[in-house]
């Protein structure tokens, strides 16, 4: 069994950042023609895979603390399918292997519901009607990291203690992503996508649309920690508000009306959870809003809004999917057109050379109506998990953040592709493993006398 020292993993992962920050000194030093984000993958490649022999939860964390800051790697590639982040990936199916062949008692059995691995068997399955066999095979390593994920959390995850671990690493991880953001609304820059003038602060993330669902998770994760665990200090608590805060500003700049529309549900779900957030929750939201009511207002105004050029945001998404349901779906409406294939998909049978900017209707048309519907049982099995266990205790706050998490990432996923960025998606299904990890250890000990 793999245990856990809070002294050994704090020294391992200090030890890591200051290797990690003198790789970045070192790599603008002597860098010329090679990124400097060269030099830091290929150091933390190295130093995760070694701690990971050393203390493999410590090496876990440090993956989902660094995740955020390596996603400009999508940029740089090895050929023209595989990029340099997808090496990242991997290294959750090897850590995976690793742990099942070392204990032979772990297995895959912990999934909530046998339908996800449905829906990646139909993938598979998709790649009859595939034309771009590498882009597939990328997007199925995708699928599998997420697995991994899911299963390494379980795994290895012991107590409440790890657990608590886990929700601290991913809210810090969240500091340089805030920052560099502020710096980038600061100077002015950022990205403009499409014919939409307003310029969307996308920090570290190469869109907005994946960062604004990583600030979501990251603000219900701070609520969570501030609300419902024991906090290390009042001072710490303080940072923790600040950085709260400063969440919830950075995405309102990133202009991501999908993701607004899922903070909003999941904050309406809480408090309807847990009474004791109202009056805070209420009083967040009329802030931000209050500092940011012209930025707000402004980005609603192009739903309704027209064009002098172009055409609006929510025009288009109908159209496309309009163009997608009606051209190119009946083509192979039983298993789809293959993993990765929606943005092909769209460029031949479509007037927009972009992929549809909801993750069922992608899914719909790469894995086809099968495939969605092993998703949507998916999520459904979920809910259903989540909502039942609610009552349980001690780990009934743990269920209700579970449960306002899914809310967010399924109503956001109806307005964007987020699906398929393991940043994001990567972290549910991460505190997917620790939740339900969570519960069964409860189970256990209703069950005996073992003590979580």
């Amino acid at each position: 069994m793999i245990t856990t020292s809070l002294h050994t993993g704090l020294k391992i992962f200090l030890i890591f950042i200051a290797s990690l920050i003198t790789s970045f000194l070192g790599g603008y030093i002597f860098s010329l023609s090679i990124p400097i984000y060269f030099y830091a993958a290929f150091f933390a490649f190295l130093s995760i895979i070694l701690t990971f022999f050393i203390q493999p939860f410590a090496a876990f964390v440090i993956l989902l603390f660094i995740r955020p800051l390596i996603d400009p790697l999508s940029k740089y590639g090895i050929g023209q399918s595989v990029n340099l982040l997808a090496i990242f990936s991997i290294l959750y199916i090897l850590f995976l292997v690793i742990v099942l062949s070392n204990d032979k008692q772990k297995s895959w059995k912990p999934c909530i519901s046998v339908y996800f691995y449905f829906y990646l068997f139909i993938s598979v399955l998709s790649f009859i009607n595939i034309d771009d066999f590498n882009t597939g095979v990328t997007f199925f390593f995708k699928l599998c990291s997420l697995i991994a994920i899911y299963v390494l959390a379980y795994h290895l995850v012991q107590n409440e203690r790890d657990a608590h671990k886990i929700f601290l690493t991913v809210a810090l991880s969240s500091v340089i992503p805030i920052g560099n953001g502020f710096l980038q609304y600061a100077m002015g820059t950022g990205v403009q996508q499409g014919m939409d003038p307003t310029l969307r602060i996308n920090s570290t993330f190469v869109l907005s649309n994946p960062y604004a669902m990583f600030l979501c998770i990251i603000i219900f994760v701070l609520i969570h920690l501030l609300f419902f665990q024991k906090s290390i200090s009042k001072k710490f608590n303080v940072v923790l508000c600040g950085l709260l805060f400063l969440a919830a500003i950075s995405l309102v700049l990133t202009y991501t009306r999908a993701a607004w529309f899922a903070f909003l549900i999941g904050l309406i779900i809480y408090s309807i959870k847990e009474k004791r957030l109202r009056i805070y929750l209420l009083f967040m939201g009329i802030l931000c809003v209050a500092l940011l009511y012209d930025q707000i207002i402004e980005r609603f105004s192009d739903l309704y809004t027209p064009r002098k050029y172009g055409t609006n945001s929510l025009v288009f998404r109908m159209d496309l999917a309009g163009q997608l349901l009606r051209n190119a779906f009946p083509k192979h409406y039983f298993l789809g057109f293959g993993l990765g294939t929606s943005e092909y998909v769209a460029f031949k049978y479509t007037t927009y050379p972009l992929p549809p900017h909801n993750d069922f209707l992608r899914i719909l048309i790469e894995s086809g109506t099968i495939g969605l519907i092993c998703f949507l049982i998916f999520f459904y099995m979920n809910f259903k998990y989540y909502f039942n266990k609610i009552r349980m205790y001690p780990a009934r706050s743990y269920n209700v953040f579970m449960l306002v998490l899914l809310s967010v990432y399924v109503v956001a996923s109806l307005g964007q592709n987020i699906f398929f960025f393991v940043t994001t998606t990567g972290y549910v299904f991460c505190f997917l493993g620790v939740t339900q990890k969570l519960n069964d250890m409860q189970d256990l000990h209703e069950k005996s006398p073992v003590t979580i």
